[in-house]
C-alpha cells in the first residue's frame, strides 16, 4: 500500500526549479498508479500539472488512470490535452480511440485507431481494436438493416408500435440510418406528433441532405411556424387584455381598501404577531387559519387601562372584515369565481423607468370564514386543490 498522499509530501525535498518539484509529484504519481492507488495518483498528477501545465506524459498517465476510474469524459480531456502538447504519441491516440469507443462513438473512435497506427504500423492493440470494430460496425449495418425491414412490414400491417420499436433497434445498431429517420419521422406526422417528427426529420437530413426536398417535411416546417406565429398573437392578445396601469392592485397596493383588500398585520394591534403565525400557517399548509376571536362578554380586558378603546379596535376589524367578506361573496354570486388570495411576500421598488411597484410576488387562494363557534371571530381555509401561484401580471408589469 502506498503512502498516504499528505505524509509522501511532508517528505519532499526543498526543490531548486519548478521542474524538479513537477517531476516530484509526476513520478508519485506514478508509484500510486502501480500500487492502484487511483484516485491518489490524479491527486499527485493534478499537482504537477498546476506546477508544470506543458507536460503531454502527465496528461496522457492521468488520462488511463480516468479510464480505469469510468470517468470517461475526464479521461477524454487529458488525453485531447496530452495530444495537443504531443501529435506523435502512438500510444496516446490509441487511448483515446479506446475512450471514444466506450463513450459508443465509433467514428472518432476509428479516427484515433488510424492514427495510431500511421504513427506506429506495429502497434498491435490499435490494429486489432480498428479491426474488431470495424466488424462490429458491419454486423451493426445488417442488424440494422433486419430491424429496418421488420418495421416496414409492421408499418404495412399497420402494427404502428412494432414499427417504432424496430425502426428504433435499427437506428441504435446504425446510428446512420437515414431510412430509419425518415420513417419516424412520417409515422409520427401522421399520428399528429408534429414536434417529434420535425427532430427525426431533421436527423435524417443531416445524413441525407437531399430529403430536405421532402413535401411532407415541407408542409410540417409551415405548419409549425403558422403555430409559431398564432401563439406569438395570442400572447400578444392576453398580456394587452391585463390591465397593467399603476392603479392594477396586482401591481401597486398603496393603501387598504375595505371592499376589496386587508392588511393582516393590522391584527397585530389586538394580538401580538398574529400576522407572523398566519403566514407560517400558510406556509406549512396549516388549515383553518384563526384570523381574530371576539368574547365581549368575558372579562379578558379587565386589565387593560382603556378597555372600550381596545373593543372599538377589535370592532373595527371585524366590520372591515366583514365588508370584505361580503363583496367576495357577491362576486362569486355574480361571476361563479371566488377570488381570494393572501398575498406574500411583498415587492417593493422603483424600475428604471420610474415606475414605482409594490406588490404581492406570490398569491395564496383561501377562504374567509366568519365563525360562532367555539369562539366568535374569522377563520382563512386553505384548499389542497388550489396552489400557490406566481403573481403573472406583476411579472409582465417587470418585463
Amino acid at each position: 500500500m502506498a503512502e498516504d498522499f499528505s505524509k509522501q509530501e511532508e517528505n519532499k525535498q526543498n526543490f531548486t526549479t519548478t521542474k524538479e518539484e513537477a517531476d516530484f509529484y509526476f513520478n508519485l504519481g506514478n508509484e500510486y498508479y502501480t500500487q492502484g492507488e487511483y484516485n491518489l495518483a490524479i491527486d499527485a498528477y493534478n499537482k504537477a500539472i498546476n506546477i508544470k501545465p506543458d507536460n503531454p506524459e502527465i496528461y496522457h498517465n492521468a488520462g488511463i488512470i480516468c479510464i480505469e476510474l469510468d470517468k470517461y469524459d475526464l479521461a477524454l480531456d487529458f488525453l485531447e490535452k496530452a495530444i495537443s502538447l504531443d501529435n506523435k504519441n502512438d500510444d496516446t491516440y490509441y487511448f483515446l480511440g479506446h475512450t471514444y469507443e466506450i463513450c459508443g462513438i465509433s467514428d472518432k473512435a476509428l479516427e484515433n485507431y488510424g492514427r495510431a497506427i500511421a504513427l506506429n504500423p506495429g502497434h498491435a492493440n490499435a490494429s486489432i481494436a480498428k479491426q474488431q470494430l470495424l466488424e462490429s460496425r458491419e454486423q451493426g449495418t445488417k442488424d440494422s438493416d433486419s430491424f429496418y425491414e421488420i418495421a416496414i412490414k409492421a408499418l404495412e400491417s399497420k402494427e404502428y408500435n412494432l414499427a417504432v420499436e424496430n425502426l428504433e433497434l435499427a437506428i441504435k445498431y446504425n446510428p446512420d440510418n437515414d431510412n430509419a429517420y425518415f420513417e419516424l419521422a412520417n409515422l409520427f406526422y401522421d399520428k399528429g406528433d408534429f414536434y417529434l417528427s420535425f427532430d427525426y426529420f431533421n436527423k435524417a437530413i443531416s445524413l441525407k441532405p437531399s430529403l430536405s426536398d421532402n413535401s411532407t417535411y415541407k408542409s410540417l416546417k409551415q405548419k409549425l411556424s403558422d403555430e409559431k406565429n398564432a401563439i406569438k398573437i395570442i400572447t400578444g392578445l392576453r398580456d394587452k387584455l391585463n390591465n397593467l396601469s399603476p392603479k392594477n392592485r396586482s401591481l401597486r397596493v398603496l393603501r387598504t381598501s375595505k371592499c376589496w383588500n386587508f392588511d393582516i398585520t393590522n391584527l397585530n394591534t389586538i394580538d401580538n404577531n398574529v400576522s407572523s403565525d398566519i403566514i407560517n400557517c400558510l406556509i406549512k399548509d396549516i388549515t383553518p387559519i384563526p384570523l381574530m376571536k371576539l368574547n365581549f362578554s368575558s372579562n379578558i380586558y379587565d386589565d387593560m387601562l382603556d378597555e372600550d378603546k381596545n373593543i372599538k379596535l377589535q370592532k373595527k376589524i371585524f366590520n372591515h372584515l366583514n365588508s370584505l367578506y361580503r363583496q367576495i361573496n357577491f362576486i362569486e354570486a355574480e361571476s361563479g369565481i371566488y377570488d381570494l388570495y393572501v398575498g406574500y411576500p411583498f415587492v417593493e421598488c422603483q424600475c428604471l423607468d420610474g415606475t414605482y411597484i409594490r406588490a404581492p410576488l406570490i398569491l395564496n387562494p383561501c377562504h374567509l370564514e366568519r365563525v360562532k363557534d367555539p369562539y366568535y371571530g374569522w377563520i382563512l381555509k386553505t384548499d389542497n386543490e388550489f396552489r400557490p401561484i406566481f403573481n403573472d401580471t406583476l411579472f409582465m408589469g417587470l418585463k
